[in-house]
């Protein structure tokens, strides 16, 4: 047989490694049986690794709503039946390598029902997404009496989720 690549997985050793943040990992290569002269291999001495890596995203921050709202108010925030657009910074410990998106979601505290916008975003913006009292499938549109919402976010990197935003 003439040389050929040999590849194999060293994921969970490289999870392990960054999970623990080790400063180094040593690798060692060998043939199954060393004594069996139609197993032993010889090695190149350009050998890679190729590493790809990913951190979840951040929690999302500095939340805010247009008309303003407060988060902490004892009673909540009566807004009207105009249109409510929902904010929060972004960001992810990986920069900017790969898109975002904020996934918001409004929920009526009393049907339970939620609705989700998921908003393409980049890392270290603000995120918005309008919720418009003239969609036909909205939050509002059956509305006929005061009602309490809630609305929280996570981000993915289409591979990591972020923590909910509080």
């Amino acid at each position: 047989c003439g040389p050929s690549d040999v590849t194999f997985s060293i994921t969970s050793l490289m999870k392990q490694a960054a999970a623990g943040r080790w400063s180094k990992a040593t690798f060692g290569l060998r043939a199954a049986d060393e004594s069996n002269d139609l197993a032993w291999k010889q090695f190149s001495k350009q050998a890679t690794i190729t590493t790809t890596y990913d951190h979840r995203p951040d929690m999302p921050t500095a939340l805010t709503t247009s008309p303003a709202t407060s988060c902490t108010a004892t009673t909540p925030t009566s807004l009207g039946l105009g249109d409510v657009t929902l904010r929060a910074g972004v960001s992810d410990p990986d920069g900017t390598t790969s898109p975002l998106t904020a996934n918001f979601t409004l929920k009526n505290m009393a049907s339970g029902t939620t609705y989700t916008q998921a908003i393409a975003s980049t890392s270290g913006t603000t995120a918005s997404a309008l919720f418009s009292r003239t969609t036909s499938s909205g939050p509002f549109t059956t509305l006929t009496a005061k009602t309490e919402f809630a609305w929280y976010l996570t981000v993915t990197d289409q591979d990591l989720t972020s923590d909910q935003s509080k």
